[in-house]
C-alpha cells in the first residue's frame, strides 16, 4: 500500500536518523576497543614503576598504632621515668592476659612506604621520627626512606657505594626512642637555638660597633691612649719615680735630695751649712738633666706622633734649636732666681 507523499518523506527522514546513529555507536566501540589499557601496559613502559597510591591517612605513628590495634596488640609503652627501659625489655607485642590474648591476631604482614615530612624544607630541623606515609613510587625514588608494619619500622638507604641497606627498628622500641628524642628535641635550647644564634650575633656586632666608636672618639681626644704617648708617659713617670727616693742595687745617683744628714757625725754651723749649700747645687743640676731628659723624650714622641698623623715638614729640621733655646730659657731663669736667693741670704747674714 502506498501512503500520502507526505508520510512518506517523513519515514525516510527517520531511517536515515537510526542509520546515522547506529555509524557513531560503530565508530565509537571500535574507538574504544582500539585504545590500550593502561592495567595491561608493560612495566617498563610507564613512569612509575611502583604503586602510586597514597592512603587516606598520611600521619605514620596514626597508621602504626592502628594497625597494632586492629591485630589486638600493645600499642601503650611504660611511663617515662627511671626503670622504663627495664620495663620495655619485659614488655611484648602480644599481651599477657587471656581475654586479651583472645582478639589478638598475627601480623598480616600489610606495611606502607614513609618519608620525612620536612623533607622539603631545607631550613627544618632534623626529624627522622616525623614521617609522612607516601606512595611506594615516591618513597622509592628517594635515596633513605621507611617502611612500617605493626610489627617494625625498617629504614632503608643506599651507602655511598651505592649498596642498599636497611636498619630495623621493633615497632615498640620506635615508640619508645620516639618519646625520648621528643623529650630532648622540645627543649628550649634546641627550640630555639637559630633564634638566640641570631640575636647573640647582631648582640656582638653591635657591642663590637660601639666599642670602635667609642675607642675611634677616644684615640681622638686622649692622648694616653697612643702607645707612643703612653710609652712616653710610663718613661717620664719612672724617671721621676727614680729621682724621689727610688735606689736600685745601691746606686744613689738618680736620687734626687735637697738635705744631706748624718745622724751619726757632729759638725759646726758653718760645715753644716756648707754641706747642705752642695747638696742644694747637686740637687738643681740633676733637676736641670732630668728637665732636659723629659723635654727630649717629650719632643721625640710627640715628633713621631706627627709624621704617624701625616705631619713631616718643619719638625725635624729645627728640632735641636727648639729643644736648645728653650732649655736655655729655663736654665737663665733658674740662675737668676738661685742669684736673688744667694743676695737674700748674703743680706740676712750682714743683719744678724
Amino acid at each position: 500500500t502506498t501512503g500520502p507523499p507526505e508520510c512518506t518523506d517523513v519515514t525516510a527522514a527517520v531511517a536515515d536518523s537510526v542509520q546515522t546513529t547506529q555509524t557513531i555507536k560503530s565508530q565509537s566501540m571500535s574507538y574504544v576497543l582500539s585504545k590500550k589499557n593502561s592495567s595491561k601496559e608493560q612495566t617498563f613502559y610507564r613512569k612509575n614503576k611502583y604503586d602510586d597510591k597514597v592512603p587516606e591517612n598520611t600521619n605514620a605513628l596514626e597508621v602504626l598504632l592502628e594497625m597494632r590495634k586492629k591485630i589486638g596488640w600493645v600499642v601503650d609503652i611504660p611511663r617515662h621515668g627511671p626503670s622504663s627501659k627495664e620495663k620495655m625489655c619485659k614488655l611484648k607485642d602480644i599481651p599477657h592476659t587471656n581475654k586479651e590474648t583472645e582478639n589478638t591476631k598475627e601480623d598480616d604482614g600489610e606495611f606502607f612506604y614513609c618519608l620525612p615530612s620536612n623533607r622539603g624544607h631545607l631550613r627544618a630541623q632534623y626529624n627522622p621520627y616525623d614521617l609522612q606515609v607516601v606512595s611506594a613510587d615516591t618513597a622509592r625514588s628517594e635515596n633513605m626512606f621507611f617502611t612500617i608494619s605493626a610489627s617494625y619500622v625498617t629504614m632503608c638507604y643506599e651507602t655511598e657505594d651505592e649498596r642498599k641497606e636497611s636498619n630495623v627498628t621493633p615497632a615498640l622500641w620506635w615508640l619508645w626512642e620516639r618519646r625520648l628524642f621528643y623529650k630532648v628535641f622540645k627543649l628550649s635550647f634546641f627550640v630555639k637555638f637559630r633564634l638566640w644564634k641570631t640575636f647573640k650575633q647582631w648582640k656582638h656586632i653591635i657591642h663590637r660597633q660601639r666599642n670602635k666608636g667609642a675607642q675611634g672618639k677616644l684615640y681622638r681626644s686622649l692622648f694616653m691612649l697612643n702607645e707612643v704617648l703612653q710609652g712616653c708617659l710610663i718613661h717620664v713617670q719612672s724617671l721621676c719615680e727614680n729621682a724621689r727616693n727610688v735606689i736600685k742595687e745601691g746606686d744613689t745617683s738618680s736620687v734626687i735630695s735637697l738635705l744631706e744628714l748624718e745622724p751619726v757625725v757632729t759638725m759646726t754651723l758653718q760645715k753644716f751649712e756648707s754641706i747642705q749649700k752642695n747638696r742644694c747645687d747637686r740637687a738643681l743640676q740633676q733637676l736641670f738633666s732630668l728637665r732636659e731628659n723629659i723635654v727630649h723624650i717629650a719632643w721625640e714622641s710627640c715628633t713621631t706622633v706627627a709624621e704617624m698623623e701625616g705631619i713631616s715638614q718643619g719638625i725635624r729640621d729645627n728640632k735641636n734649636s727648639g729643644v736648645h733655646l728653650q732649655l736655655q730659657a729655663v736654665q737663665g731663669g733658674c740662675q737668676s732666681q738661685q742669684e736673688k736667693i744667694s743676695h737674700k741670704e748674703i743680706s740676712e747674714k750682714n743683719e744678724k
